[in-house]
């Protein structure tokens, strides 16, 4: 198991969250576990799509507060 591996994937993407869920930027880690479950050919399995969808979802009411958009 590398870099490149599905799992060290789940580990960045696990990670992302709890630092999300702490309201630190994990944007980065979310987007590298995807990129990384895409270049192993897992680009539109389940897991792949549940990380897109908490990527858009989760964090980016977070981003869009910041900027003085929602709510306003």
């Amino acid at each position: 198991m590398g870099i490149g591996h599905p799992e060290y994937a789940s580990t960045m993407y696990l990670l992302g969250k709890v630092l999300s869920q702490q309201g630190k930027d994990a944007e980065a880690l979310i987007e590298e576990s995807i990129r990384i479950l895409e270049e192993s050919g897992l680009g539109e399995s389940p897991t792949c799509i549940q990380r897109m969808r908490y990527l858009s979802t989760g964090i980016s009411p977070k981003l869009l507060g910041a900027r003085g958009v929602a709510g306003e």
